[in-house]
């Protein structure tokens, strides 16, 4: 079952695009101690899940690097700015479909 899985992925296209949203070891555990969650992780949970995934290589097209230590509404704007740079063609927004094209 694991070579099938792995052999789908090897045929997944590339991916137009890609948001990671970096936050420091620090932070995540700051945040993760204001959550409100029946078994939340440890703190060396979380500081073993961000050691884990550091230096990960993704493919894609495009990739945006969001820093994500910043607070909720500067992040939230930058999502924002690059979800419409991705939608915009030429710098124009993008033609609304037609029934017939939808």
């Amino acid at each position: 079952m694991r070579n099938y899985e792995l052999q789908l992925y090897k045929e997944l296209p590339r991916a137009n695009g890609l948001i990671l949203l970096n936050v420091s070891m620090e932070e995540a555990i700051k945040r993760n101690r204001t959550r409100i969650k029946k078994d939340k992780e440890t703190d060396d949970e979380i500081a073993y899940r961000h050691k884990e995934n550091q230096g990960l290589y993704y493919s894609a097209n495009q990739a945006f690097v969001v820093d994500a230590n910043r607070d909720y509404e500067s992040v939230l704007k930058s999502l924002k700015l690059i979800a419409w740079e991705c939608l915009l063609v030429n710098g124009n927004r993008p033609q609304k479909l037609s029934v017939e094209q939808s």
